[in-house]
This record gives structure tokens, C-alpha cells and sequence, in this order.
């Protein structure tokens, strides 16, 4: 009887392991909506970013980074997908059409809403051409 015991405890034992280790814990996965203004009477490229410390994808259309070009005094949308756990923020990198030169902003709080609006003014400082802002 003991022996049996012990047995069907093994077998027990086996099943939950193999099923535990098959059941894979699931990702949470945010969405950060960001309305973009470019409040310049320049063609920009914006170029948005999570920072992240790990990442794993849960659906091919899932971004964590994508680039926009937005014509003067317009508005322009991106849609990130990020892992509220792993995430330290999000970067903003603008760039004048036809340059690559890149003027980078580093936002650096954790993701708490659904959507963002980043707003872009010019300045007249040479080292950094623009201003980004985001609520």
C-alpha cells in the first residue's frame, strides 16, 4: 500500500510539473497612444521608442518603436506596445527632413497612461534644435 502510495504520489508529482512548465505565464501588454504636434514650420521625422529592460513579443503588429514624418504645423500618431514591468520610459528622437542629424528627448517615467501627447517647438539653440514636451 505504501508502495502505491508513493507511486501514484510520483505520478502526481510528474503531471504537475509537466503541465506547470507547458503553461507559460502571461505578458501583460500595454498600449501607449501618442498624438504627435509638430508645432514647427519644418518637415520633421520623429522617431519614438519604449525603453525597455526586457521584451517579448505576444503579436506580430506589436511595436516597440516606430518613425513618422509630420509636415509643418500638423499632427502625426504612434502606437507602442510595451510591458509595464520592464518598461523606464520613452524616447523621442526629431530630426529636420533631409538630415540625420537627431535631436533626442529621454522620458524617463514609467508608462502609467493609455495615451500621450508630445508636442514639438523649435528653439534657437543650434546644439538643440528642438523642444519636445510630453503630457
Amino acid at each position: 500500500m505504501k508502495k502505491l502510495n508513493l507511486s501514484i504520489l510520483f505520478m502526481v508529482l510528474i503531471t504537475m510539473s509537466i503541465i506547470g512548465t507547458s503553461c507559460k505565464s502571461g505578458v501583460v501588454v500595454k498600449y501607449a497612444n501618442l498624438n504627435i504636434n509638430n508645432l514647427t514650420s519644418d518637415e520633421i521625422y520623429v522617431r519614438c521608442s519604449i525603453d525597455f529592460t526586457s521584451w517579448e513579443v505576444t503579436k506580430n503588429e506589436d511595436r516597440n518603436t516606430d518613425t513618422v514624418t509630420i509636415p509643418p504645423n500638423s499632427s502625426g500618431k504612434i502606437k507602442l506596445a510595451y510591458n509595464p514591468d520592464t518598461t523606464d520610459g520613452l524616447n523621442v528622437g526629431v530630426a529636420e527632413s533631409g538630415t540625420d542629424e537627431w535631436f533626442r528627448y529621454h522620458y524617463r517615467n514609467r508608462l502609467t497612461s493609455s495615451y500621450y501627447t508630445i508636442n514639438i517647438k523649435k528653439t534657437k539653440n543650434p546644439d538643440n534644435l528642438y523642444k519636445v514636451s510630453i503630457n
